[in-house]
């Protein structure tokens, strides 16, 4: 970055502003740079984006879609769920179990929306077996796949302690230091508890949200005929915020 003009000043990516470069290298792409990580301000530890504190505030996405559960219709659609996660007044999403495809974080890089990004969890209560054996080599496969879009700021390793019963507190250790030696540029978080040793989650009211040391929110639920998958059914303490 110190190599290229003008990173270290109003080139960079900021956010809710971001830009992306042109690059021609046999081709045409796109490019940007920003900074992520853990800083003491006034006293505290916080998130800094580019240097600067940043509220990261969003909703968990768990990426479902009527005409195809896990598969979006169209890549319209994708833009305008992110574009939508903007118009809320949201900075940040976090992407709960599911990798999406490329088309969806590249309009989250091209939109200004910081992405916290979940590997998908075993079983949460674990009682179907999985082959625990497969779960660092999928997740070396998710960093790889999923490398190269700075809208990405953060790695959860493991969803609350889902499937952890299956291979252990050591593994989930381990696997947390092998996300940080494979992709240093990004903080990580280990089973929604920890951040670096600092993220600690938390629901409670939205008044708490002023609070540095809170992670997330609970949420009153809002239920629309025709919009709800089972009727009577619905989440009454989902997080909203982080």
């Amino acid at each position: 970055m110190n190599g290229v003009p003008g990173a270290a000043g109003e080139n960079r990516r900021r956010c809710p502003h971001p830009r992306l470069f042109s690059l021609e290298a046999k081709g045409a792409s796109d490019f940007g740079m920003r900074k992520v990580a853990l800083e003491t301000v006034d006293g505290i530890t916080r998130i800094v984006l580019n240097n600067q504190p940043i509220f990261q505030i969003g909703p968990l996405d768990q990426g479902l879609w009527p005409e195809g559960i896990h598969a979006a219709p169209t890549n319209e659609a994708l833009k305008y769920d992110l574009e939508m996660t903007r118009r809320f007044g949201w900075n940040m999403v976090r992407k709960h179990i599911k990798v999406e495809p490329d088309r969806w974080y590249y309009w989250a890089d091209k939109l200004g929306v910081l992405v916290w990004q979940d590997m998908p969890s075993a079983d949460a209560d674990n009682l179907i077996p999985a082959p625990a054996d497969d779960f660092e080599p999928e997740l070396r496969a998710m960093i790889a796949g999923r490398y190269n879009h700075p809208s990405i700021v953060l790695r959860i390793v493991i969803n609350e302690g889902w499937g952890q019963a299956q291979f252990g507190p050591l593994a989930i250790g381990r696997c947390v230091n092998l996300v940080k030696s494979l992709d240093p540029s990004r903080l990580v978080g280990d089973q929604c508890l920890g951040l670096d040793r600092l993220w600690r989650r938390r629901y409670l009211r939205p008044s708490h949200l002023c609070r540095p040391e809170f992670a997330a929110s609970r949420g009153q639920s809002c239920r629309r005929a025709g919009r709800v998958w089972r009727p009577g059914l619905a989440y009454t303490g989902s997080p909203v915020g982080h």
